[in-house]
């Protein structure tokens, strides 16, 4: 089993928006999702936006996350001395390269993706409307199993 540790752009895009190609609970039966605390701290904040639809769609999330069997939150001490002021991409970076075999980042974020490629961290992100997996070298899409 794998811990997917999920970014904020992508618990508010799955949150928010049907994805007829991606089946969470089928994804849930193999591996966990989880959420660090800076990553509901960002969608705490993103909850107070000038922006409705930014503020909405955060709330929806925020909910999401709390009320769903799908999402663990982790107490995770980011830092090396348990700075809790990282940003969220640099934990996340943190908490996956502890254990890079058991754990797989999940974000939407471009610039994250850009540094995830440049290291042999594993991720997912939606390409298409599909999940799009990339182990420590090789990317393969995500389907759901056939019968």
């Amino acid at each position: 089993m794998a811990l997917i540790v999920c970014d904020t752009d992508f618990l508010i895009k799955i949150s928010n928006d049907p994805l007829p190609k991606v089946d969470l609970s089928e994804l849930t039966r193999d591996n966990q999702f989880v959420v660090l605390p800076s990553v509901i701290r960002e969608i705490t904040g993103l909850e107070k936006h000038e922006s409705p639809t930014t503020a909405r769609r955060a709330l929806t999330a925020d909910r999401v996350i709390r009320e769903s069997k799908h999402f663990k939150l982790v107490d995770f001490k980011e830092g090396e001395e348990g700075n809790s002021a990282l940003d969220a991409d640099d934990a996340l970076m943190e908490f996956v390269s502890k254990k890079p075999k058991e754990r797989i980042i999940a974000t939407l974020d471009g610039s994250l993706l850009s540094r995830l490629e440049r290291t042999t961290l594993p991720y997912i992100t939606l390409s298409k409307g599909r999940l799009f997996f990339r182990p420590s070298q090789r990317a393969t899409y995500l389907t759901k199993r056939t019968k």
